[in-house]
């Protein structure tokens, strides 16, 4: 049996995400929905932002950028597709050892977002549930120092690879328009990566796992249709 690719695991990962939310546009086709303004449609950018990025081991631009395409369905109920790219590296030493990780990826995902009762998607309060397939490149090294008298010996090791996993989410924010068709987002979010074990050897999953364990957001969007 052949064996599956990142490559193609990711177009399948897609091509399921797509059919999801084909489904679900179609399912409430024959429910009346306004929208604001009569909008159904909106794209909006997030810049992501994890407690983890600003330690001072962390390289590189803290924030990750995120854009989603969003469909209301019902008055307080829409999904989205979402794209994401993210790069961090890690750098750690001492006297003795010397231990760099860095990582670079993306993710694809589908969220659906409730807002509270008596809102009108996309305005105000809303909580979201969002699943993620995440993949792309780690690199790391290490270089530590044994000391065994009369002598020390140098040990370097390095690893490089793809990963691919599966996080998923729940977030909580809120959304205002102005001008009748700028939208202005701002919230956090709280997550898991599957797969990663409660003790990792590698640490890219660290840095991974962490990241999307807690953040914060702040976002603008447009109104499109």
């Amino acid at each position: 049996m052949c064996k599956m690719t990142s490559i193609q695991k990711i177009y399948i990962s897609l091509v399921l995400i797509l059919i999801g939310f084909t489904n679900l546009v179609y399912a409430q086709k024959s429910s009346i929905v306004s929208g604001y303004l009569g909008k159904r449609a909106m794209i909006e950018y997030n810049s992501y932002l994890s407690p983890i990025t600003l330690d001072s081991r962390i390289k590189g631009n803290p924030f990750t950028h995120n854009i989603n395409f969003h469909y209301i369905l019902k008055r307080r109920l829409q999904a989205g597709l979402s794209y994401e790219n993210y790069s961090f590296r890690d750098e750690g030493a001492n006297r003795f050892r010397d231990e760099n990780h860095s990582l670079n990826g993306n993710s694809i995902g589908l969220n659906l977002d409730w807002y509270r009762k008596g809102l009108l998607a996309p305005v105000g309060l809303y909580f979201r549930f969002g699943i993620k397939y995440l993949f792309g490149n780690y690199s790391e090294f290490t270089e530590e120092v044994i000391f065994t008298f009369p002598v020390s010996t140098v040990v370097t090791e390095s690893n490089e690879g793809k990963y691919n996993h599966f996080a998923y989410g729940f977030e909580y924010g809120i959304r205002r328009i102005f001008y009748d068709k700028v939208v202005f987002n701002v919230g956090g979010s709280v997550g898991d990566v599957v797969g990663l074990g409660i003790v990792s050897p590698e640490g890219y999953k660290t840095i991974l796992g962490g990241y999307y364990s807690i953040r914060f957001h702040v976002g603008v969007g447009v109104l499109l249709f």
